[in-house]
């Protein structure tokens, strides 16, 4: 009897096939939210970020967040906070980060 590994969901694609430079073709050309997901896939991984640095390293953590934080006085000096600010999400509260996600993939796909 050959090995299987156990799986919840045993149809679904695994994490390489899904994110493979061919599924991704194939799913932008039949229309599919590929820039929503890619968003939500970076938002989520600088909350992650965001909450080891606050909790491993405070100092690094307010760096981070100042470099990227988008203030009005200071957006000519600091253009790229237009971009980045968008990831930047408070890592105390899970909600925030699962509401904004949820926002985003119900909007996003509509706007792509």
């Amino acid at each position: 009897m050959a090995y299987q590994r156990f799986s919840l969901f045993p149809d679904s694609p695994s994490f390489k096939e899904l994110f493979s430079a061919r599924s991704m073709r194939y799913r932008w050309r039949n229309g599919d939210p590929v820039i929503t997901v890619a968003i939500m896939v970076i938002c989520v991984a600088v909350w992650i970020v965001e909450t080891l640095l606050k909790i491993a390293w405070p100092a690094g953590y307010s760096s981070f967040v100042g470099t990227g934080v988008f203030m009005p006085a200071l957006a000519t000096h600091r253009p790229w906070t237009f971009i980045t600010s968008m990831f930047l999400h408070q890592p105390a509260s899970l909600w925030h980060i699962l509401f904004n996600m949820l926002t985003l993939w119900c909007v996003g796909p509509v706007l792509e």
